[in-house]
């Protein structure tokens, strides 16, 4: 598919690392296509949205999921296990395979998903009491819909992400909005999908059968002709992997050609649905429709963002003021020039899938001068055109990251930023500023730099060290007993260094943001290889995060000097140097830059206990002045080891860094020179030494922090001590801790609400108390399971050691799914209990998005 710019660089990134560090990773989550996942509640309601149940019929049926949950994770932990683990094993059936084997491995497949279909007919079955009689005459659709979703979501012996599969998946019924359609079109639009989902039934189970069969039949063909030879070392690279590629694309063709028919046969299929919905639609909504299909199955949107903002606008006007109609003319204005070229870019996709099949082999060409390269421009250049039309429409109500953007392509290439004529000039720029995506309502699809992934995504290439927080200030207040006197002029030297840190911040942003704008146009130009574009976005990453550094360390410096100044008890000046010290580990800790935090999500033991700053931490546990006076001075002989070896470590990471391009810059010289092998080895000899220093250093520090935990706790009350050591357990695994399906904190918002009557408030405790409870358990699960889960960092792993965390990575999946569906479901109970202008105060309970982000990449 169209790749975004801005996704392209992350891909690229990600790319060459895996590349360079292949042999310390393996496969992803779950169990990566070769089986459905679970159907969780989220799942489940999603499915069960045109029977329209109750709260009261989905509270009834919540035991009977709780079992069906229960009897897949014993499937999962079974029978899915055994075949997973064959699945990794070098004795699967392979070149040279009898029939036999062949047949054995397939009906050992068949038979668990005879299991898993089986599981989830007695499901649907168990509930079907709970229906009234149109529920239960509505209830095929969504057991036809699941069984799509598990055929399609399992597409073993295919790669789970192959482009072609991704577009295969999309389902049309989730795309329509049901609630803006009157009782005659609905009707006529549930008429038009009866007959359209009864069809792709029958294709999705045809495709289900035929992948298998052409398994089989890829048996066959590496019988016939042998393995596939790569060349070798004297033979032209470029031309053998080229060879390479072709023969691996034309046997996959061979032995998939029915398959791949039914693909293409499913993509025709769903075209012909839209074609039919969209004609029972207003202009208006049918654009919109298709938008989101678009956006789901081929990554495209109208631009960085701008139609997005549009019908948000028009549907929240920021001000009386703004002119609604013209800004719906200026998007139909937009639709109508932009909608033709992006339909064009959909052909070329759609060829291009069946060009490549179910494979990730890379063959449409996404360059400036190709086909869809021109496409994409024509688009960019309407788009910044209507932006700027858009813009002058707004005026002062302009989203402020919406200004900045632009203002930023003048920046780059001189253009006015006066409002363009619908066809006057503009700049193309290389960028796609809006992540591809679902495009929730169109209205609510992301910007750049204005959604939680595009954040995350950016923390990735680097981020400015955050400064003081006025707790952290409040803390070193407390621990220096400053009176009130002394506090205004604490209070006033900090309101100096907020400022001022908050102009570091934002210049760090604008930086970053100009500088992956400049990255993302280098991405696929004439002349510019992938290693180059990484170096050079490498080296300005790291020149735009060292500035940052450097500033905020300035102000801190300055902040602490006339601390000093307003300081006169030597014990005092001594826990002054305590508070100092922790900004330096602070510092130290998020310097690594770019390649460092990519090389992090590679691998590295979750346990993240060494990080944990405990002077900072004790300021968490919620204790009173003395209890925090004791426990620093617990404390007292920890501060200068600690901060040595995490000063020390970061020295290390970024000699890693520094190594890792110069592995990177030696891909690009004569592989066959003896130069070429020489410098490999002593990059390999030192990475390894600067690994096991690295590897060293955690352990200490980790090692030091646990003495410290226990000193300090064994000086404090019980109570405390258990507090502090939960802040810590907490604070040493963020990727359990940090939970968006977790409700801890809507229950606690809940409780504390004003107008709850004596029964609800008592539902809402007794729901707290049995949630905290559970929650806490399952967490506990998990920590034990990553305590034993061997890292992917580091030197002497083994094949034992890759078995081995693939068993706890399986185990840590289960619990985390449950809990996960756990907490969905207390989430629910928790709505049905209180009003909508109840379940306002307390933030939404809108449902949770799993990020994998926080999890190791296994």
């Amino acid at each position: 598919m169209a790749t975004p710019p801005f996704t392209r660089i992350c891909l690229l990134l990600a790319g060459l690392l895996v590349t360079l560090l292949a042999p310390t990773t393996v496969r992803g989550q779950g169990t990566d296509g070769v089986f459905p996942e679970p159907m969780d509640w989220q799942a489940f309601q999603e499915l069960a949205q045109p029977l329209g149940l109750t709260a009261e019929q989905l509270s009834a049926m919540e035991p009977v999921h709780g079992q069906y949950l229960q009897e897949m994770m014993t499937l999962r932990d079974g029978p899915i296990t055994v075949f997973m683990d064959e699945e990794k094993s070098i004795h699967i059936p392979g070149p040279g395979a009898s029939q036999e084997e062949v047949r054995d491995r397939v009906s050992s497949y068949k038979a668990i998903h005879r299991r898993i279909d089986s599981t989830e007919r007695n499901f649907f079955d168990a509930i079907t009491p709970a229906l009234g009689p149109s529920q239960q005459e509505r209830l095929q659709i969504a057991r036809d819909w699941r069984e799509r979703q598990r055929r399609l979501e399992s597409t073993w012996p295919w790669i789970r992400f192959a482009p072609s599969m991704r577009r295969a998946r999309i389902e049309l019924r989730p795309l329509i909005k049901w609630d803006n359609l009157d009782a005659q079109t609905a009707a006529e639009m549930e008429s038009q999908l009866a007959t359209w989902e009864a069809n792709r039934t029958r294709l999705v189970r045809e495709l289900f059968k035929q992948r298998l069969e052409g398994w089989a039949r890829e048996r066959e063909l590496d019988a016939e002709r042998g393995p596939v030879e790569l060349g070798g070392p004297g033979d032209d690279q470029e031309a053998s992997w080229e060879a390479y590629r072709q023969e691996q694309l034309d046997r996959h063709r061979i032995a998939y050609e029915d398959a791949l028919k039914t693909v293409s046969e499913l993509r025709s299929h769903t075209a012909r649905g839209i074609q039919s919905i969209v004609a029972l639609l207003p202009d208006r909504s049918g654009r919109d429709f298709t938008w989101r299909y678009w956006g789901r199955g081929y990554g495209l949107n109208s631009g960085p963002g701008v139609r997005s903002l549009m019908v948000k606008t028009i549907k929240k006007p920021p001000s009386e003021d703004i002119d609604v109609q013209a800004i719906e003319s200026l998007l139909l204005e937009h639709d109508r020039a932009i909608m033709p070229h992006a339909k064009k870019m959909v052909a070329l996709i759609d060829e291009d899938d069946d060009t490549r099949g179910a494979t990730f082999f890379y063959s449409i060409d996404e360059s400036e001068d190709s086909p869809l390269g021109i496409e994409e421009a024509k688009i960019r250049k309407r788009s910044l055109a209507d932006a700027r039309r858009l813009q002058a429409l707004l005026g002062g109500h302009t989203p402020e990251v919406f200004s900045r953007w632009l203002a930023e392509v003048d920046e780059l290439d001189g253009a006015s930023s006066e409002p363009t004529p619908p066809d006057g000039g503009g700049v193309a720029i290389s960028i796609t500023v809006a992540e591809p995506g679902d495009e929730e309502g169109l209205e609510d699809s992301g910007f750049f730099g204005d959604t939680a992934s595009d954040a995350e995504a950016m923390e990735m290439f680097g981020k400015a060290p955050q400064p003081i927080t006025s707790d952290e200030i409040e803390l070193l207040i407390t621990d220096l007993g400053i009176d009130e006197d002394g506090r205004d002029i604490v209070e006033v030297l900090y309101e100096t260094y907020a400022k001022s840190a908050m102009e570091v911040n934002r210049s760090f942003e604008s930086s970053l943001r100009s500088a992956m704008i400049k990255m993302a146009a280098q991405v696929g130009a004439p002349g510019a290889g992938d290693h180059e574009t990484f170096l050079e976005m490498q080296k300005s990453m790291d020149r735009i995060q060292q500035k940052a550094r450097s500033d905020m360390e300035q102000l801190d410096n300055q902040l602490f000097e006339d601390l000093v100044l307003a300081v006169e008890r030597a014990e005092d000046q001594v826990i002054l140097r305590w508070h100092r010290q922790a900004r330096q580990r602070n510092f130290a800790l998020g310097s690594g830059g770019m390649m460092n935090s990519v090389m992090d999500m590679m691998g590295g033991a979750p346990n993240q206990g060494w990080k944990v700053d405990l002077m900072l931490e004790l300021g968490q546990a919620n204790l009173e002045p003395e209890a925090r006076r004791t426990g620093l001075e617990a404390l007292r002989s920890w501060h200068e080891p600690s901060t040595e070896a995490i000063i020390r470590h970061a020295e290390v990471g970024q000699q890693v860094s520094e190594l890792m391009n110069g592995m990177i810059a030696l891909q690009m010289s004569d592989r066959n020179s003896d130069e070429f092998v020489e410098n490999t080895r002593q990059y390999m000899t030192r990475m390894t030494e600067l690994q096991e220093e690295q590897l060293r250093l955690k352990d200490e520090q980790l090692r030091r922090n646990m003495i410290a935990i226990d000193a300090v706790a064994g000086a404090l009350s019980v109570d405390d001590a258990g507090r502090l050591r939960t802040s810590y357990q907490i604070a040493s695994y963020p990727m359990i801790y940090q939970d968006p399906h977790a409700v801890t904190d809507h229950l606690l918002a809940s409780s504390r609400l004003e107008d709850l009557d004596e029964a609800t408030r008592g539902s809402i405790h007794e729901l707290q108390t049995e949630y905290d409870q559970q929650y806490n358990q399952y967490c506990d699960q998990l920590v034990e399971v990553f305590e034993d889960m061997p890292s992917f960092r580091g030197v002497g792993f083994s094949m034992g050691h890759v078995e081995e965390h693939e068993k706890k990575k399986r185990e840590a999946d289960r619990i985390r799914f449950q809990r996960d569906d756990y907490s969905d479901k207390v989430r629910d109970k928790l709505r049905n209990l209180l009003t909508e202008e109840q379940v306002a105060a307390i933030g939404g309970l809108k449902p949770a998005t799993t990020t994998t982000m926080h999890w190791p990449q296994f």
